[in-house]
């Protein structure tokens, strides 16, 4: 994960899900919501959220915790990057 950013094929491969996984993911508050990038309906995740969320699940963090995880760097995303989230 050397990408600044990932699309949802690395995103997917790195969380180790299908892509309807790392969807549910999203709903479930485990995962990050993903970025707008350029025309259409490209989506790409930041590679250090990705990054941080597989390391954290490899550390046998709880749901709970992967969700306050998630808000800490949604949080500070919304702080540096002032851009439009895709819906989840």
């Amino acid at each position: 994960m050397e990408q600044d950013n990932l699309d949802i094929q690395c995103t997917s491969r790195a969380l180790k899900k299908a892509r309807s996984g790392v969807y549910e993911h999203i709903k479930r508050g485990l995962m990050t919501r993903p970025i707008a990038a350029g025309a259409g309906n490209r989506v790409v995740w930041p590679a250090h959220e990705v990054r941080a969320i597989v390391d954290a699940r490899n550390a046998g963090a709880s749901d709970d915790q992967l969700r306050a995880l998630v808000h800490s760097l949604e949080t500070e995303r919304a702080r540096k990057l002032p851009i439009r989230q895709e819906a989840a």
